[in-house]
C-alpha cells in the first residue's frame, strides 16, 4: 500500500447534541490500525455538546479537528465539512455509526483506484433485537443496486437520459474532491429544515452524477449503525424519509419517473429474494414483508404529501403523474 494513501483522506463526523454515540463513533475511530491525514468533528449544536467529547479524544485520535457550525441544519454543517477538507478525499460517516475494525484498510484500498469519484459503503445493524434487525435487513436487501435517474448531463451525449448510479449514502461514503472543488458543489440549504430523513446526500449524488462522476458500491467498507427500535421510529423515520426524497427529485425535474422505475423494480427486487431464499432458510418471513409493505407504504404517503405541497395539485397520489408523464392518461391540451 502507498504511503501516501494516508494523507489523501479526511473523515468528517457531523454531530448534533449526541454525545454518547459519537463518543462511540471516536471509539470505533481509535481503534483502526491506519489513521487518515485528519478528521472533522462540525458541531451543529450552538451549546458545543461534542466539545467535551472531542477534548476527551484530541490526544488520541490523530489529527482529530473540532469545528463548531452555528448555522443549523444538516446541509450547512456537511458544507463546513467540505470547506474545512484540504484532501483529496472525503470520507463522511454518522456520529451514530461505529466503524468496521478494517474500515480504514479498506478505504484506502479503494482510493488508491483513481478511477472512481465516490465509494458507497455497507451499513449493517448495531443491535441484534428483532426489529432492528429486521429493518436493517429490509435496507440491506437494496444494497448496491443502482437507481435511475433523469437528467440532462453536460458530460453524457444523450439529452434527458436515463442514468444508473449508486444513490450517495453519507452515512458511510467516500467522496474524491475534484469534482466537488471544480464545480463548487455544496450540499443544498433547503435540506436544513427536515429534521430527519436525509435527502442531501441524495441530492449531492444527483449533482456529482450530473458532472460525469463514476461511482462504485464498496460492500467491504463497513459500518454498524443504531437502526429503529420501535415501529413509531420506523414510521417517522419512513414518512421523512418519502418527504426529503420527493424534494430532492422534484428539484432534478422528474420525480415519478425516478420513483415508479427504481422503488418498483426495488420492491420486485427484495419480494423475489425473500421468495427464493427466506422461505426455505429463515424464519419470521411474513413479519419482514408486513415491515417492508408498511414501511414503503409510510414512505408513499410522506412522498405524495410532499408532492401536493410543493405542486399544490388536487391529485393526491404520485402514480397520476407518472401516468400523465407516460401518456396512459390523456388530458387536455
Amino acid at each position: 500500500m502507498k504511503s501516501n494513501s494516508l494523507h489523501n483522506l479526511t473523515i468528517a463526523i457531523v454531530t448534533r447534541n449526541r454525545p454518547r454515540q459519537l463518543h462511540a463513533c471516536l471509539r470505533s475511530l481509535h481503534q483502526q490500525e491506519m489513521p487518515p491525514l485528519q478528521t472533522i468533528i462540525v458541531d451543529n449544536d450552538i451549546s458545543q455538546s461534542a466539545y467535551t467529547v472531542y477534548y476527551q479524544w484530541k490526544d488520541l485520535v490523530k489529527g482529530l479537528r473540532y469545528h463548531l457550525e452555528k448555522t443549523p441544519g444538516i446541509s450547512s454543517a456537511r458544507n463546513a465539512a467540505l470547506k474545512k477538507c484540504q484532501t483529496k478525499y472525503i470520507a463522511f460517516i454518522d456520529d451514530d455509526c461505529l466503524l468496521d475494525t478494517e474500515w480504514m484498510r479498506t478505504a484506502f484500498k479503494l482510493i488508491m483506484d483513481d478511477s472512481y469519484d465516490y465509494f458507497v459503503g455497507l451499513t449493517k445493524p448495531s443491535s441484534q433485537k428483532k426489529l432492528p434487525l429486521l429493518f436493517a435487513e429490509m435496507n440491506m436487501k437494496s444494497n448496491g443496486k443502482r437507481s435511475i435517474l433523469e437528467i440532462h448531463s453536460p458530460s453524457r451525449t444523450e439529452k434527458n437520459s436515463l442514468i444508473y448510479h449508486q444513490g450517495l449514502n453519507t452515512r458511510n461514503a467516500i467522496i474524491k474532491m475534484d469534482l466537488v472543488r471544480k464545480h463548487q458543489l455544496t450540499f443544498d440549504a433547503i435540506f436544513n429544515r427536515f429534521p430527519i430523513g436525509g435527502g442531501e446526500d441524495s441530492d449531492f449524488g444527483y449533482q456529482l452524477i450530473y458532472y460525469g462522476a463514476r461511482d462504485k458500491f464498496a460492500p467491504n467498507l463497513i459500518v454498524f449503525h443504531d437502526e429503529p427500535n420501535t415501529i413509531w421510529k420506523v414510521t417517522v423515520k419512513a414518512f421523512y424519509r418519502g418527504i426529503t426524497q420527493c424534494q430532492a427529485l422534484v428539484k432534478w425535474g422528474s420525480p415519478l419517473t425516478v420513483v415508479n422505475l427504481s422503488i418498483v423494480s426495488e420492491w420486485v427486487t427484495i419480494v423475489r429474494n425473500y421468495r427464493v431464499h427466506d422461505l426455505k432458510n429463515e424464519n419470521d418471513i411474513e413479519l419482514k414483508i408486513a415491515l417492508f409493505i408498511y414501511y414503503r407504504f409510510i414512505h408513499f404517503i410522506g412522498f405524495n404529501y410532499m408532492i401536493r405541497k410543493i405542486q399544490k395539485n388536487k391529485n393526491v397520489f404520485g402514480l397520476y403523474y407518472y401516468l400523465k408523464k407516460f401518456e396512459v392518461i390523456k388530458t387536455d391540451k
